[in-house]
């Protein structure tokens, strides 16, 4: 019996993997040190922000304990769509609502689910200053996000088109630190800690490991010619890596062997203004591009996101 429940964990932990490419992680700001962790930032002076973002992804592949492929789990291919609003109670601190929608796809299949919401929050602990370059911005980070959807353990499509969510409730949090008012390059870091709450399966209480990730980016303003124009016009780019690092899953309070994750990613992204208050940007993930990945996803994100300041 509890071979069989290691088995089933092992295969949640994988299966629940996938959902390591939501559209959540690939419309992150320009402007902080987490790069692609959040699908909204708002800025000191704006109070209310309101994003929609669509996002592909053209093929997942998943790994075992060894970084070995994996015949597919679930979905071969991802459509989805986040939608979210920031309210910022002060140019100190902010709150994020983001809803992903995911099109799952398999083999001719596909299907439409909600994905878990999550609620992120911002406080700034340092504010840069306009006339000390070298000043960083620092800022707690905190967020939330419930099992509301359906998770590979809940699923009842055999290929897990349905799974929407992880099946735990997951709370993080962590410090981001970017260097916003330098000249030229502004370099950025985050450290970001995760937990899930327990679950009970056939009497035996299953926990994914503390998941930690760090971001480090880079950020630039460019400006580009337009056919047409007089002027340029300037574009924001931004590029970095990620690290995430999981602890092996537990079943009531033992690992069970050969389930800790490892997974390295780049990004890289480009936002331009367009029209006054609103912001388009265009994003690329890849998940699985450095090293070893490890009971995790193999895969490459492309994301187009719009977003306005209402005030």
């Amino acid at each position: 019996m509890r071979r069989c429940l290691s088995q089933l964990a092992v295969t949640i932990l994988v299966a629940g993997s996938l959902l390591a490419a939501r559209a959540s992680d690939a419309f992150g700001c320009a402007s902080c040190g987490s790069g692609g962790d959040d699908p909204l930032v708002l800025f000191p002076a704006e109070t209310v922000k309101l994003l929609a973002g669509t996002s592909a992804t053209p093929a997942l592949a998943s790994t075992g304990p060894s970084g070995e492929l994996l015949a597919s789990l679930g979905p071969q291919r991802r459509l989805s769509s986040t939608f979210a609003a920031g309210i910022g109670f002060s140019p100190r601190v902010f709150f994020v609502l983001a809803q992903p929608v995911i099109n799952n796809q398999r083999d001719g299949r596909s299907r439409t689910v909600l994905a878990d919401p999550t609620l992120n929050a911002r406080y700034t602990i340092l504010m840069p200053r306009l006339t000390e370059s070298y000043l960083p911005q620092v800022q707690l980070v905190a967020g939330f996000r419930p099992s509301l959807a359906k998770s590979a353990a809940t699923s009842t499509d055999p290929a897990l088109l349905d799974v929407g969510g992880s099946g735990h409730d997951e709370y993080r949090a962590g410090l981001d630190v970017w260097m916003g008012m330098m000249p030229q390059v502004k370099p950025g870091l985050s450290a970001v800690i995760t937990e899930s709450a327990p679950v009970r399966m056939n009497d035996v209480a299953i926990r994914p490991g503390r998941l930690i990730r760090v971001t480090a980016s880079v950020t630039s303003t460019v400006e580009v010619p337009v056919p047409g124009l007089v002027h340029t016009v300037p574009v924001k780019l931004a590029g970095g890596m990620t690290a995430d690092r999981r602890q092996p899953l537990t079943q009531d309070g033992t690992e069970v062997p050969g389930s800790s994750q490892a997974a390295n990613g780049l990004f890289a992204s480009g936002d331009v203004a367009a029209g006054d208050g609103n912001t388009v940007k265009m994003t690329w993930a890849r998940q699985g591009a450095i090293g070893q990945t490890r009971n995790s996803v193999v895969a490459s994100t492309w994301s187009l996101a719009w977003s306005r300041v209402m005030q």
